[in-house]
C-alpha cells in the first residue's frame, strides 16, 4: 500500500515504554487510578525534567502489564496486549492528548496493568480506553496550569 494511502493511526515503536530507568521511574514518582479492568500508573513531567540535557522524542509512552499469574497462557496474554493497543491505537482522545502535550511541551508516560482475571472484550477495553484518555487529559491539563501560575 502507497505511503499516502496508509492510515495514520500507527502505535509506534517510539511509543513504547520499554527502558527499564524510565518503567523505575515512573513507578517511583508516577501517580495511579483505577478504571476497570486496568490499573493506570502515569507520570507526566518537561521534557527536560528526565535526568539528562537531551529532550525527550516522543511526547507520550505507553507500558502494557499483563500477569503471567493471572493469564497463564502466552496466547491469552499476547491477545489482551493487542487489544489495548489496538484500542489506543484508533482512540480519538489520544489525538486531544497528542495535541495538549504537544503545545505544553510536556512529556507523558502511562503504564496499564491488566486487574481482572477474565479476558476482557474489545468494548470493555474500548470503553476504559475512553475513561482513561480522558483521564489523563484532566491530569495534563491541570499539570499545566498549575506549572503557568509558577512561572
Amino acid at each position: 500500500m502507497p505511503k499516502n494511502l496508509r492510515n495514520k493511526e500507527v502505535f509506534k515503536k517510539s511509543e513504547r515504554l520499554y527502558l527499564r530507568s524510565q518503567v523505575q521511574q515512573l513507578f517511583e514518582k508516577g501517580k495511579s487510578f483505577k478504571v476497570f479492568p486496568f490499573r493506570v500508573v502515569f507520570l507526566i513531567h518537561s521534557d527536560n525534567k528526565n535526568g539528562k540535557d537531551a529532550p525527550l522524542s516522543p511526547s507520550i509512552e505507553l507500558l502494557i502489564s499483563v500477569s503471567k499469574h493471572r493469564f497463564k497462557k502466552a496466547v491469552d496474554r499476547n491477545r489482551i496486549k493487542r487489544l489495548i493497543r489496538e484500542s489506543y491505537r484508533r482512540h480519538e482522545g489520544r489525538h486531544l492528548l497528542y495535541k495538549e502535550i504537544n503545545t505544553s511541551s510536556l512529556h507523558l508516560s502511562f503504564a496499564l496493568i491488566v486487574l481482572t482475571q477474565s479476558l476482557p472484550t474489545f468494548s470493555e477495553v474500548d470503553l476504559a480506553m475512553d475513561k482513561i484518555l480522558r483521564h489523563l487529559l484532566k491530569a495534563v491539563e491541570k499539570y499545566t496550569s498549575k506549572e503557568g501560575k509558577a512561572i
